[in-house]
């Protein structure tokens, strides 16, 4: 049976990331400048896009097996699910939020809301700009989640793998 909870945390970030711009505003506001990287790791595209499997996997260290259709956002942010396996053959999920044009507001304004839904954030030194992390503890199925920024680039990513896996990922989105 698959577990609810990358569902709920994506719900989290989709949540976050309709709330506002990072200017305050409610509007959808206008593409990030610039082209964002697409699927197939090109620069083609004037949308962000789900980063590729291989990414992915690459860098958490699993095979990704299948992907749920990705939800964008207005040009600049899309939500992405990813499903695969570790290394041990275990399975797991992947959820990934990518926006291309986030401030510091907008990532505090997510940590603000992660920590009112009562997880308990831990900041990460030494990752982008800014980062924090928290778990998912309370079910069988426990996740670990990586929120940073870099620059403009604010990605979330929650999975059954390692911070360190998580970071790893988010190095290689933020290197692109």
């Amino acid at each position: 049976m698959r577990s609810t909870w990358p569902a709920a945390l994506l719900a989290l970030a989709l949540l976050t990331a309709c709330g506002s711009n990072s200017d305050g505003s409610s509007q959808a506001g206008p593409p990030a400048p610039g082209s964002a990287t697409t699927s197939s790791g090109g620069k083609t595209s004037d949308s962000v896009q789900c980063p590729a499997n291989s990414v992915v996997g690459d860098g958490l260290g699993i095979t990704v097996t299948g992907t749920d259709a990705p939800a964008p956002f207005g040009k600049s942010t899309i939500a992405c699910s990813y499903n695969g396996s570790k290394a041990n053959g275990d399975r797991t999920s992947v959820t990934l939020r990518v926006q291309t044009d986030a401030s510091h507001g907008d990532y505090a304004d997510f940590k603000d809301k992660t920590a009112a839904q009562h997880y308990v954030v831990a900041d990460r030194s030494g990752v982008g700009d800014e980062a924090f992390t928290y778990a998912v503890t309370n079910t069988s199925d426990p996740l670990n989640a990586l929120v940073a920024r870099k620059g403009r680039l604010f990605v979330y990513v929650a999975s059954q793998t390692s911070f360190d896996q998580l970071v790893v990922l988010f190095n290689k989105l933020a290197s692109q």
